[in-house]
């Protein structure tokens, strides 16, 4: 097989690979623009992770 031919099943795969990489990134997006026009309506964190624990002496 010549070199070319060799290359192209893991040039296939690459494209595929970025493909979905693209794809995972647009719903991050999506999910994140979501989020900050539900604003107050959707459950999330209450309070910081800090606030929760009292001051040591």
């Amino acid at each position: 097989m010549f070199g070319s031919e060799l290359q192209k099943p893991h040039t296939d795969e690459l494209l595929r690979q970025a493909e979905s990489r693209r794809l995972e990134e647009e719903l991050r997006t999506i999910r994140k623009q979501e989020r900050r026009a539900a604003g107050d309506t959707v459950k999330g964190r209450v309070d910081r992770l800090r606030a929760r624990f009292g001051r040591t002496s």
